[in-house]
């Protein structure tokens, strides 16, 4: 289960880019897609290049971020995307991790609610032994655990699709296709959204996606 401390490591800002690719994974359906990142080239929305917390590269399809700091917290995230909507949408992304260190396991995920200059925000992630957890951060508060197991749904040392749908005031929460849990939103904004990874832990980010049903 996570372990919460303060986050030290500096967070950068992305610019959305609201651009269509070819490798849609969403099930579009009826969904209208607001972002769209395919990573088959180099994006400022996301950013690229070194600092002493971070390496973020594009090649080959994938976006990869490295958190190299062995303490503390990575994460990223969106100007606002979803505008009125508040209801009836989405995000999706597909992710592998790698990494970890003596005191942290490999953790990373999708990040969403995000409140600039509190540090507060909303993980969903896995752990690659097969869990899963969705938790709030609060720099000030420290942390709490809304859901934590295992799944069968986590394919373990490999890429999973984590999707989250916000519909009727109810989160619903996706890994690989299969709903592993939901809650209710409460009054939040579906918003700010991005990518969290644990310390000494690198995400590679095949797509990420928001949308609305």
């Amino acid at each position: 289960m996570k372990s919460f401390k303060a986050l030290t490591t500096v967070a950068f800002v992305l610019v959305c880019a609201f651009t269509s690719c070819k490798k849609d994974k969403v099930d579009s359906g009826n969904s209208k897609i607001l972002l769209d990142s395919q990573f088959d080239k180099v994006e400022a929305a996301w950013g690229t290049g070194e600092n002493e917390y971070s390496k973020r590269t594009v090649s080959n399809g994938f976006y990869t971020i490295e958190n190299k700091d062995q303490d503390s917290y990575y994460f990223s995230y969106t100007d606002p995307i979803f505008g009125l909507n508040t209801d009836n949408i989405g995000i999706e992304s597909r992710l592998k991790l790698t990494g970890g260190n003596q005191n942290y396991s490999v953790f990373g995920g999708i990040s969403y609610n995000y409140v600039p200059g509190d540090n507060a925000l909303d993980v969903f992630g896995f752990y690659n032994n097969g869990s899963f957890e969705i938790f709030h951060y609060d720099e000030n508060n420290f942390g709490t655990v809304y859901h934590s197991d295992n799944s069968p749904a986590v394919k373990i040392n490999d890429f999973n699709t984590l999707r989250i749908e916000l519909r009727a005031g109810s989160y619903h929460y996706f890994i690989n296709g299969t709903e592993v849990f939901s809650r209710k939103a409460g009054d939040v904004k579906f918003d700010q959204i991005g990518i969290y990874i644990d310390p000494a832990t690198t995400a590679t980010v095949d797509f990420y996606k928001a949308f609305k049903l």
